[in-house]
């Protein structure tokens, strides 16, 4: 007998690929610019001559119009001013945060955002100010990753972590080329994206662009991988000292910690887990010996596609969640290791307090994402990375999350 569905397929197929384009193009988007400038706006080519907000937004939708990104004139800097918060601003509305943004209550409801590069950001706008970030918003207006030059990129923002304009570090409203703005770094989430540092307005910097109001929820997150997460637990480099570490030293005992959170947080097999430290005979990343499989996130999010991607630095994003879900940021991870695994100060094989030892910057991505700028005292706290080395994956039921 013949299927009766057969004859409404076409309408069927048609109103579903209606859905998904109506979907798609309800995803608002955020990019880096691939442009720099100094904080007068009007002196960036993009800006038409405009100085101000106005500059900034029109520098925003020139990168989006020349990378044919939908609703391209609606993009809007994530900049403030002393009359106008970036709060506000990717609401679509104007005012300040303290005042509403003009409303009679405060606007929640903008976002979520992905990369142009299809990736996700954050599921909202309090999610992305409160430290609740995927990735790094390191994509410019074609989906392209940043050029590396060894250094984080910087972004004005003239805001702080709560969207905020800083008074006097906006550059007298973007329209001068000295005094000094507030800048965060592209290749950082959790508070440190867009409000790190100071710089001299005659800096060369980039503009985040953000397609403002409402979108679609972004997917499920990617399960089924070999799991990462930084320890909740900081404590010395004498990693024997740590309760978790049962009489262990060393590397042993970096070991024996993680694999202790991971069994209490009940990830899968606790007992394949290991700690991202090279000591003075073995490096970090030759501790992994299993078949290249990814890692990812407690939240789902793609780490690494392998194990060449840690020696590299191809991190898609930070390994900053720890085993509880919690988003990190502020403090360091014990690594004694620069990016590509050779070993650097390591607390004397992660035995004495009294040494010296490297430690990453746990809301980085990319090349930097093992950086320290600095060796620290092995007396001072630090968390530890824990990586997964099974040698197969599981499956939890869940899609990826682009």
């Amino acid at each position: 007998m013949r299927n009766p569905w057969i004859r409404y397929l076409p309408i069927v197929l048609l109103a579903c690929a209606s859905a998904q384009a109506t979907a798609q193009a309800d995803a608002r988007r955020a990019f880096v610019t691939s442009a720099k400038g100094n904080g007068d706006l009007a002196s960036w080519a993009e800006s038409g001559g405009q100085g101000g907000l106005a500059g900034a937004d029109a520098v925003c939708r020139s990168h989006a119009r020349a990378a044919n990104l939908p609703d391209a004139d609606a993009f809007v800097a994530w900049l403030s001013d002393a009359n106008d918060d970036a709060y506000c601003r990717v609401h679509g509305l104007t005012g300040r945060r303290d005042a509403h943004c003009g409303l009679t209550e405060l606007p929640t409801d903008a976002g979520p955002w992905q990369r142009t590069d299809g990736l996700w950001i954050a599921d909202s706008l309090a999610d992305l100010l409160d430290g609740r970030m995927y990735r790094p918003i390191d994509r410019d207006e074609s989906g392209r990753a940043l050029p590396f030059n060894g250094y984080l990129q910087a972004v004005a923002t003239g805001t702080d972590a709560s969207g905020r304009g800083a008074g006097g570090f906006d550059c007298a409203g973007w329209t001068r080329s000295s005094g000094d703005l507030l800048v965060g770094g592209a290749e950082m989430t959790t508070g440190s994206w867009g409000f790190g540092t100071a710089l001299g307005c005659g800096a060369n910097v980039r503009l985040y662009c953000f397609q403002p109001g409402p979108g679609r929820a972004a997917p499920p997150g990617e399960h089924g991988r070999r799991q990462a997460f930084l320890t909740e637990a900081s404590g010395p480099g004498d990693l024997g000292s740590w309760p978790e570490a049962l009489g262990t030293s060393g590397l042993a005992a970096g070991d024996a910690i993680c694999r202790a959170r991971a069994a209490a947080a009940g990830l899968y097999r606790p007992d394949t887990f290991k700690a991202l430290l090279s000591d003075g005979r073995t490096s970090a990343h030759e501790r992994f010996s299993q078949p290249d499989l990814p890692w990812v996130r407690l939240d789902g999010v793609r780490l690494a596609d392998d194990a060449a991607a840690l020696r590299t630095g191809a991190i898609l994003a930070p390994l900053n969640v720890t085993e509880s879900g919690t988003y990190a940021a502020g403090i360091g991870a014990w690594t004694g290791t620069y990016v590509d695994g050779a070993a650097m100060e390591h607390c004397d094989d992660w035995t004495d307090a009294g040494a010296l030892g490297r430690a990453a910057t746990v809301n980085i991505a990319g090349p930097l994402w093992m950086r320290s700028s600095s060796p620290r005292a092995c007396a001072t706290r630090a968390a530890l990375y824990c990586l997964s080395d099974a040698d197969t994956l599981f499956h939890s039921g869940f899609d990826e999350r682009p």
